[in-house]
């Protein structure tokens, strides 16, 4: 593993390789690509590929080193951007075929099967967004419920107007990552950063949902989990106080039953208006928050004076085993590894 600051991400996870040996799982691992097919990759060929996750965003850089052919089933729960910094590729996502340069991206998510073919000097410049950060962010800006499952376009130029300033954010992003020294090495900065990120390309991209978006001038009060207070009539009264019981305290012994009795509704009536309106059961819901709690919570904890579990016990998380394993999928790191980054007391 050779690391070159030269090259962006290069100060972070780094996979060197020589021909195909390794790209194949190297490409899973980091954006949950399943290479069905990898043709034409010369066997002294050095891919590298470099990446960084903060939260819900995975930054990285690609270079094969040579032409190649792949396809590729993508994630079920990740937006994928990428466009190249330098060469071409020719991209076939669906039906649609793209020829891929320098200002243009193409955006892919779960249902979309990719067929690429790279020229020898293409460096990809890839983000992995987790579609369910994606989707709160969605929620924020709109105030209300999703009427329909989220689809964006999948060609964005980002050569020019708006996509060229969602672009720059972007590079401004990685470059700061690659700055030692720079604000975002502290996580807590970075999340902000990558937030704008999420919701700039809602801003910008077109969607099946923008219509909805809420400009600033008609912004209204929100909780702080970006869910609608007053603002919004497709949220039943009963739905909202429920929302703003949980986000006042997570970490109550709630369960359907209990929140569907203060809605004074019945559990499954609770229930359906979940899937409406927010989109995933209370459950999830519940746990979400806790987790964002917990995640918030631990960056904010001294080491030393906290232990992950007295934290995790306060949000309601009695199963350390399975709030780990939560707590992973969610933000892509285990709890301790949070904690890690936060100074030692004393």
């Amino acid at each position: 593993m050779e690391y070159d600051a030269s090259l962006p991400l290069g100060r972070y996870d780094v996979f060197q390789g020589v021909g195909p040996d390794g790209i194949v799982e190297t490409l899973h691992d980091v954006l949950s690509w399943h290479l069905l097919e990898l043709k034409g990759l010369d066997h002294d060929a050095r891919p590298r590929v470099h990446w960084h996750r903060i939260r819900d965003v995975l930054l990285s850089h690609i270079q094969l080193g040579s032409a190649a052919e792949m396809m590729v089933d993508t994630d079920q729960h990740a937006l994928i951007i990428q466009t190249p910094m330098s060469g071409r590729v020719q991209v076939r996502v669906g039906t649609q075929d793209v020829d891929l340069e320098p200002g243009l991206a193409v955006i892919t998510s779960d249902t979309d099967r990719l067929s690429m073919r790279w020229s020898a000097d293409c460096r990809m410049s890839v983000v992995r967004m987790e579609f369910d950060a994606v989707k709160t962010r969605l929620l924020e800006l709109i105030r209300g419920p999703l009427r329909e499952p989220f689809q964006i376009e999948t060609v964005m130029d980002v050569g020019q107007g708006y996509g060229l300033s969602w672009r720059r954010w972007w590079s401004l992003l990685i470059e700061e990552l690659d700055r030692p020294g720079a604000l975002v090495e502290q996580r807590r900065e970075a999340v902000i950063f990558e937030k704008a990120l999420m919701s700039l390309l809602l801003r910008v991209q077109p969607h099946n949902h923008m219509s909805y978006l809420i400009r600033d001038d008609d912004a209204d009060t929100v909780d702080q989990n970006g869910v609608p207070l007053d603002a919004v009539p497709d949220y039943p009264l009963y739905l909202r106080k429920v929302l703003q019981l949980i986000g006042d305290n997570p970490e109550w012994e709630h369960t359907t039953s209990s929140l569907a009795q203060f809605a004074a509704i019945s559990p499954r009536a609770l229930q359906v208006s979940f899937k409406q309106h927010v989109g995933m059961s209370p459950k999830t819901y519940l746990t979400n928050v806790r987790l964002d709690r917990v995640y918030d919570a631990l960056l904010a904890a001294s080491r030393g004076e906290v232990t992950v579990g007295q934290i995790a016990q306060g949000y309601g998380f009695h199963h350390y085993g399975r709030f780990v394993m939560l707590y992973r999928q969610r933000f892509g790191e285990r709890p301790y590894d949070t904690l890690l980054r936060t100074p030692r007391s004393g």
